[in-house]
């Protein structure tokens, strides 16, 4: 019985050694496919929004080895988020007009005020 793990990474290291691929990848490909097969996504990106629209989908990658780039757990909660100015607020008086900051897919951050 206690085999079968000690064997299943077994394969699974000798398959990124051979393969590159055979286990789950956070590569930043890995982590896109499984956003958009999420049925209760409505975006995975913020060109999936309007043009005054941010996508709260997130995730911070970087290099962790020579040619080998690895992401963290993606966050957010996948659904487009209204542009606002800080001095107006938002058009929703129930939502706040909140700094965000975002990295989809890279390791350097872009902030923009948002609705939530």
């Amino acid at each position: 019985m206690r085999r079968l793990p000690i064997l299943s990474s077994l394969s699974c290291l000798v398959g990124l050694v051979l393969v590159g691929a055979g286990c789950p990848d956070p590569t930043p490909a890995s982590i896109q496919r499984q956003c958009e097969r999420d049925p209760d996504a409505e975006c995975c990106g913020n060109a999936d929004c309007g043009p005054d629209q941010i996508c709260d989908f997130d995730y911070v990658c970087g290099l962790t080895a020579p040619g080998i780039v690895t992401c963290g757990e993606p966050g957010g909660d996948r659904t487009c988020h209204d542009l606002c100015d800080p001095a107006v607020g938002c058009d929703d008086a129930t939502l706040e007009c909140t700094e965000v900051s975002q990295a989809q897919d890279g390791d350097a951050y872009v902030t923009y005020e948002a609705c939530s």
